[in-house]
């Protein structure tokens, strides 16, 4: 069949048409009533073209033609009411007022005859269906179930059991866990692996959790260039005492450790460390850029109050942060600043949050830093003609209210168009399942501050409550 549609002179044209592999052995069912159906149409089939340029330019992905092909039959149709079409009678199905046997054989043999693409049938208001090839997922609902009773001994104890089955899944229906935010999504603590969620591959903006890349990109950059975060100090700049939202209460001249200012980020959620860091750190990026990085081995302290060399330090640091978010698979993130605050372009998801929340809890020092309660810092002030160091001290309060009974802590934001929003990790021994229990979650969307942990305790509680029931139904 193939060598006779090969030789036919309009081979080129149907091809050019409808982008259709000759060669493909998917269309070996293709007979010579239908390519002379479709010459015959061929001033439809170029309005079809013109009214869908779309559908034929589109990239489909597929390593044949078969799939395209199908498109056909529906596309057509819809010029159906406008122009009279007569489908060649090998490719139109058995009327629906035959009878059921006789229907069902001439389908078998409409099946034999188009094995793999599938069969045309028009009804009385010309409306397109395609039947494809019988299996026991598309045989009509009652057809499979007399197929069910006639071979099936166990029949009637299948359906019971199924009906078991869909009356506990039902149950835990009922039990889904109430919650405000617009986005939740709970994972296992060992890779981050999804377990459920609602809405959690819609991108939003993630407000201060943005700071856990920001806390993140730091530990990896005080490592990379062989930085003690507790000995190295950084300068504090007009840049981030003037920045709004909440604040970890840093003046322009003091110095803090990178330690300190990993705390001031992470617990009073402090945009100004963010910068501080963001410029500090990327002032360091820069010099690498440049080649000066064997320098870093020898500083104490990095100032740039005065951006002697390049206006803007962020820069180089932002694109760090989005270098190590790409590193990290996180193909729904972008960062555009250290900080959370509003900006469209500032955006995530809960899959990529809980991904970024397994990473970060993978260094020591910031486990220890989001499960801290209070922390008090100090910082230098250092007088710039006579040299003189005067010391003072910062007290910062976490702003996660999660931290006890099995609450590790992470981040908490809220913006007015991101809501309010919560990194949490779990980890506590469940006595009635006899196991310990270690989760993420991540909740974004929420309308008043607390919803973050309201929500984020109520989808904990769903999830043992539906492992306490998986137990039950196991032993039963």
């Amino acid at each position: 069949m193939k060598q006779a549609i090969k030789s036919q002179s309009n081979k080129n044209s149907i091809n050019s048409y409808f982008d259709l592999n000759i060669n493909d052995p998917d269309l070996d069912y293709l007979d010579e009533d239908f390519f002379k159906f479709l010459e015959k149409n061929r001033g439809l089939i170029n309005k079809f073209n013109q009214n869908y340029p779309s559908w034929r330019n589109q990239s489909h992905k597929r390593s044949d033609s078969q799939k395209r092909f199908a498109q056909i039959p529906s596309k057509l149709s819809k010029l159906q009411n406008s122009n009279n079409i007569n489908l060649p009678p090998k490719l139109t199905t058995p009327s629906s007022s035959t009878n059921t046997s006789s229907q069902n054989s001439s389908v078998s043999s409409a099946y034999k005859r188009i094995p793999s693409c599938g069969n045309i049938s028009l009804n009385e208001s010309k409306s397109t269906t395609f039947f494809r090839k019988p299996t026991k997922t598309n045989l009509p609902a009652i057809q499979l179930q007399q197929q069910n009773k006639i071979n099936d001994e166990n029949y009637q104890e299948k359906s019971e059991q199924q009906e078991g089955i869909s009356k506990l899944k039902t149950k835990r229906e009922e039990v889904r866990p109430q919650v405000q935010c617009k986005a939740w999504g709970i994972y296992k603590d060992e890779d981050a692996s999804f377990i459920q969620g609602e809405n959690t591959y819609e991108i939003r903006e993630m407000a201060s959790i943005t700071k856990i890349m920001t806390c993140l990109v730091s530990l990896k950059l005080a490592k990379k260039f062989d930085i003690n975060v507790s000995e190295i100090y950084f300068s504090v700049s007009k840049t981030a005492i003037n920045i709004n939202g909440t604040t970890a209460g840093l003046e322009e001249n003091q110095w803090y450790t990178i330690e300190d200012l990993l705390y001031g980020l992470m617990l009073p959620s402090g945009n100004d460390a963010a910068i501080c860091l963001a410029e500090n750190f990327g002032c360091l990026l820069y010099f690498e850029s440049i080649g000066q990085s064997k320098l870093f081995s020898e500083i104490q302290s990095v100032d740039v109050r005065d951006d002697q060399y390049v206006s803007d330090y962020q820069r180089y640091f932002l694109k760090e942060m989005n270098k190590i978010a790409m590193q990290f698979l996180l193909r729904c993130t972008q960062f555009s600043n250290p900080h959370g605050l509003a900006n469209k372009l500032n955006k995530s998801n809960c899959n990529d949050l809980a991904k970024l929340t397994y990473k970060a809890m993978k260094w020591r020092l910031f486990r220890k830093i989001v499960q801290t309660k209070t922390y008090l810092s100090k910082y230098k002030i250092i007088n710039d003609q006579t040299q003189d160091v005067t010391y003072g001290t910062n007290f910062w309060k976490n702003t996660n209210k999660l931290l006890d009974q099995g609450y590790l802590g992470v981040k908490t934001g809220i913006t007015t168009s991101a809501g309010s929003c919560l990194s949490s990790f779990y980890s506590n021994y469940v006595p009635s399942l006899q196991k310990n229990i270690s989760v993420i979650v991540i909740v974004l969307g929420g309308y008043k501050s607390d919803d973050r942990f309201d929500d984020t305790q109520s989808i904990i509680d769903w999830y043992i409550k539906t492992l306490e029931e998986q137990q039950k139904s196991n032993k039963i």
